[in-house]
């Protein structure tokens, strides 16, 4: 049937097999109170409407369209319990490909059940517009039912303005021309009758030019009956000006008042402008019964009530990190404060001149019940046990290439060395070997009581402690309590916070706010909730915040009695020394609290250390097993006894003598200038460790001065030289028996 209608193409859905598994799963993990067997049921109706209604080729039936909005209906009450994104991707094809275009455009893709609500809608006004074009204008109840399904004049109105803003005719100015130069048509016919002929023309002279405009802006992908509509009603105008301009100025002498002199015309409601209820209020047309089913998923918890929990988790979270910082903020300035005053360790050498503090036994206890650096010191010694098993297949090579030099001696002059064909590797060696001395001086122990001297004397009595030590050491006691004090609040906010659950409150305050409604839930309906749980916390933080002002108070008092007491001390050095050493021993403390908060990236790098060995074994492997198949002979045949050249003996400087026995790891050797064979019993593959972060409570100090010369030392390697030095070759030609075996 032949009509100026313009249908309105659907939108194709890709149809989504796993939709159905896909929601359970998501159910499964996101919904810690529901179990997903308890709604298959409901995923079952969703995903059936969905290939009922919107997965195949949208027919226009207004049954189609009823089944759209119930499917629309329930994703809208869906909505309030999922998230946008669930992770599923909704597919659909372009309704309008370009112009001219031979292939159509790839369809659209998006993780959102808002895309999948805007495809329906889009698909049911498809249908109503389809519904309208399909009507026949030539019977009363066809237009009845065609007005039913369309607004045109103001939709088209509407569509025009939004447009306004575009550089190029849009759709839908064709139409509002049209209609509009109709509308002055057919009311300058009224104008003649009521023998306004003036206004006849201008009417006619405005419509004349609207369907000009019509007819420029359609000459382009517009249907051949729209545009011969236009044309016909434009011939018929441009006559009927013709004529009455020649009667106006033969016989009636009318003035022609100008379009903006004109009165508008006013519109008729035909139907009345509103969005269906199924569309404007799915949810309530839902729950009303309009639709014939039952809301699904109504057991879930609303997404809402999810968003909400999440938010004040997230404010919880944040006051007791605050609090934390704030007293890893006052012990850390605590800490400086008394390390820059010398202190506790000049009370206590004055106090105690003979043993150890109990403040410091406590520490040092604490620090022996935690294990200490025992399973650094394990990892240690494996990773000695692979480098010397790196430093055998190194020294294999090189046995293997002196004794080939001592069967053939001219490979000698095509054969490069083992020392230059293995240079990075013995690099890389050397590299590791230096990490490794860093790593093993912080290794040494010793007794902490061997570090602190005693201030007695033989013969000789103490003299009564000064005045100033009793009530400085009072502050000291004040001080550690305000540290505990701080502790506790951090520690009473975590057990709080723990058994602190809102969830029973939200759940009933939302079913209370969403009885009857839309079944939205917005999380800020539950501010009052939170503020009331929240407040369970404000005492905590104010006893934290009240901590800043306490603390400065009190140590700016110990500084007081600090100069107190530093006035009233006796100039004695052996007091100074077993002070300086008390106070080493504090430091040292906090030094231990450093290493206890950086454990975690500490053994994520020994972790990381052992492939990095396994890596550098193998290129070791392979650079032996090159070097064996470049001169055609295998282990054993390295290993078999050498027998001189017939023609000419070998010089004695390369007869094979027995190699010496390896010198113990843990003795210091007298001079290694350069590596060779004999010499590869330690080579130790540490990269360097990271360095050590600041935390709290520890201050980075000045490095302790060095200890007496009488205080014994053990000699490494990297004090006596560097590995391959760069100014002298030590490889040269020569016997085993010296240590300078070719590498």
């Amino acid at each position: 049937m032949a009509t100026n209608f313009l249908p309105i193409p659907s939108k194709q859905a890709t149809p989504l097999p796993e939709l159905s598994q896909h929601l359970l799963d998501y159910i499964s993990s996101h919904f810690r109170d529901a179990h997903p067997e308890a709604f298959k049921r409901d995923v079952g109706s969703l995903v059936g409407m969905r290939k009922e209604w919107v997965e195949p080729k949208s027919e226009a039936h207004p049954e189609v369209a009823r089944g759209l909005m119930k499917y629309h209906a329930q994703l809208a009450f869906a909505a309030t319990k999922f998230p946008s994104d669930i992770g599923q991707q909704f597919t659909y094809s372009l309704p309008f490909p370009p112009p001219y275009s031979l292939t159509p455009d790839a369809p659209i893709s998006l993780p959102s059940l808002t895309y999948e609500r805007a495809g329906v809608l889009f698909n049911a006004a498809a249908i109503y517009a389809s519904l309208a074009a399909f009507e026949r204008r030539a019977e009363a109840e066809s237009i009845k039912r065609a007005l039913g399904y369309l607004t045109v004049s103001d939709y088209y109105k509407s569509a025009l303005a939004a447009a306004n803003g575009l550089d190029f005719p849009c759709a839908s100015y064709l139409p509002q021309c049209h209609f509009e130069a109709a509308a002055q048509y057919r009311l300058s016919r009224d104008d003649n009758e009521k023998a306004k002929y003036g206004e006849e023309i201008g009417r006619l002279r405005v419509a004349e030019t609207l369907a000009k405009k019509g007819l420029d802006a359609g000459r382009k992908g517009v249907s051949d009956n729209v545009m011969s509509d236009l044309k016909q009603l434009q011939g018929v105008v441009k006559s009927t000006l013709e004529s009455a301009d020649r009667d106006n100025l033969m016989i009636y002498c009318q003035a022609v008042p100008t379009p903006a002199q004109l009165p508008p015309i006013n519109g008729v409601g035909m139907v009345k402008l509103q969005t269906p209820t199924e569309v404007a209020e799915p949810i309530a047309w839902l729950m009303s019964g309009g639709s014939g089913s039952a809301p699904l998923f109504s057991g879930l918890v609303p997404y809402g009530v999810h968003l909400a929990l999440s938010i004040y988790d997230d404010r919880k979270d944040t006051l007791i990190r605050d609090m934390d910082g704030k007293r890893e903020e006052l012990d850390g300035i605590a800490a400086s404060t008394l390390q820059s005053l010398n202190l506790p360790g000049s009370l206590q050498a004055l106090e105690r001149p003979v043993g150890l503090p109990p403040s410091l036994l406590k520490k040092a206890e604490e620090v022996d019940a935690a294990g200490g650096a025992d399973k650094i010191r394990s990892l240690l010694m494996d990773v000695n046990r692979l480098s010397k098993s790196n430093a055998k297949i190194l020294s294999e090579e090189a046995h293997e290439t002196e004794q080939l030099v001592e069967r053939q001696p001219h490979v000698a002059e095509t054969r490069p060395p083992s020392h230059v064909a293995n240079a990075s590797l013995i690099q890389m060696a050397g590299q590791y070997d230096g990490t490794l001395k860093q790593a093993a001086q912080s290794d040494a122990t010793d007794i902490i009581s061997d570090h602190v001297p005693s201030t007695t004397s033989s013969g000789a009595g103490f003299s009564a402690l000064p005045a100033s030590v009793r009530p400085l050491r009072a502050s000291l006691e004040d001080l550690d309590d305000h540290i505990a004090h701080r502790a506790a609040l951090v520690s009473e906010a975590r057990q709080i916070a723990e058994h602190d659950d809102v969830r029973p409150q939200v759940l009933q305050e939302a079913s209370k706010l969403a009885h009857g409604g839309s079944g939205d839930v917005k999380p800020e309906w539950f501010e009052g909730i939170f503020e009331e749980s929240l407040s369970r916390y404000d005492k905590l933080r104010d006893s934290m915040s009240d901590e800043t002002s306490t603390q400065e108070q009190l140590l700016e008092q110990i500084r007081q009695q600090n100069n107190a007491f530093l006035s009233e001390r006796k100039e004695d050095p052996r007091v100074k020394e077993r002070e300086r050493r008390l106070q080493d021993m504090d430091v040292a403390y906090w030094k231990w609290r450093e290493i206890v908060d950086n454990a975690e990236e500490g053994i994520k790098f020994y972790n990381s250390l052992a492939d990095m060995l396994h890596g550098f074994k193998e290129a070791c492997s392979q650079f032996l097993n090159a070097r064996r198949v470049d001169v055609g002979h295998s282990p054993v045949a390295a290993k078999a006894p050498l027998s001189p050249p017939p023609q000419s003996p070998a010089p004695s400087s390369f007869a094979p003598t027995p190699v010496p026995a390896p010198v113990p790891a843990r003795e210091p050797a007298p001079f290694l200038a350069h590596p060779s064979s004999a010499q590869w019993t330690s080579a130790d593959l540490l990269p360097p460790p990271p360095p050590p972060a600041i935390r709290s409570g520890g201050v980075r100090q000045a490095p302790a001065s060095a200890p007496a010369p009488d205080t014994p030392r053990r000699v490494t390697r990297s004090q006596k030289g560097p590995i391959g030095d760069p100014d002298v070759n030590p490889y040269k030609k020569g016997s085993r028996k010296g240590g300078e075996g070719v590498i």
